[in-house]
């Protein structure tokens, strides 16, 4: 019978936001959902599920797990969306070239905007991704990432306290590893 053991993360700040699942007999599942709401399964294995966050929920919800062969099995109040966050803001910003450390042109004008929108906030935090499983390198690149972020925020906003946050493990794809999640507070 499918078990889950962990949800990650189990605080949703953004709408998709990719959520892993860990546990044992995961192969098994068939669908996921969250308030009703049918899930698309990203990577799946025997002890791992990832989705991405559904657009729109706020609170407290049961995730519903159906898999082939056994019972539909409830993780009750496996996740919360929108209240990790209850005097703060994240985002994500995608567009790092590979291997590359420095901010595009896109990436500076989504950090101003988000700035913008949150003009009262005093401080940042600022992570990137590495890959599952990550060399020294991916992490390096990762906190260098996150570094750049980080410094550029501090440069618009000079009275603003940052952190570089140690980069978090991705499912890999291209893409995924190749974005920065700023938290301001």
């Amino acid at each position: 019978m499918p078990e889950v053991v962990e949800v990650n993360p189990s605080k949703v700040a953004i709408s998709n936001e990719i959520i892993t699942l860990f546990g044992n007999s995961l192969g098994t599942i068939r669908s996921i959902f969250i308030n009703g709401l049918g899930i698309q399964i990203l990577t799946q294995s025997d002890v791992r599920i990832t989705f991405r966050a559904p657009i729109g929920l706020v609170g407290l919800h049961d995730l519903t797990l159906v898999p082939a062969g056994f019972d539909t099995v409830v993780v009750k109040d496996a996740l919360s969306f929108g209240s990790a966050l209850v005097n703060g803001a994240r985002t994500l910003v995608p567009g790092f070239a590979p291997d590359s450390t420095v901010l595009t042109k896109a990436m500076e004008k989504e950090i101003r905007k988000f700035l913008g929108q949150n003009p009262t906030l005093t401080s940042a935090s600022c992570m990137s991704f590495t890959p599952t499983p990550a060399t020294r390198q991916d992490a390096k690149l990762a906190r260098q990432r996150g570094k750049a972020a980080c410094e550029y925020i501090k440069s618009i906003r000079p009275d603003m306290t940052v952190k570089v946050v140690k980069g978090e493990p991705t499912e890999y794809s291209e893409e995924s590893t190749r974005r920065i999640r700023i938290t301001l507070g």
